[in-house]
């Protein structure tokens, strides 16, 4: 993506194969929500839940890793393999 006023690029999937790049939170970043609906605020979480979310996180980014490279082995186009990438796939 470019955008001409503004100074940054992201890499396209469907051009280029991605990096096994992955975006982790890390114990700065509060996990937890609080209040109702348009009210929220978000906490610090405890060690556990960090860890688990850590863990949970680690585990879809290798599985779904593992599932693009193994599509563009068939020889499957990089803009359909892609689709199994998540959101926290750095561009």
């Amino acid at each position: 993506m470019r955008h001409r006023t503004f100074s940054y690029n992201e890499t396209s999937g469907r051009y280029k194969e991605l990096e096994p790049r992955f975006y982790l939170i890390d114990d700065e970043r509060p996990v937890v929500q609080k209040g109702k609906v348009g009210a929220y605020r978000f906490d610090g979480g405890t060690p556990e839940q960090y860890g688990n979310v850590y863990a949970a996180t680690t585990l879809a980014y290798q599985h779904s890793w593992n599932a693009y490279q193994q599509m563009l082995s068939k020889g499957v186009a990089r803009e359909v393999a892609r689709n199994v990438l998540p959101v926290g796939t750095m561009t």
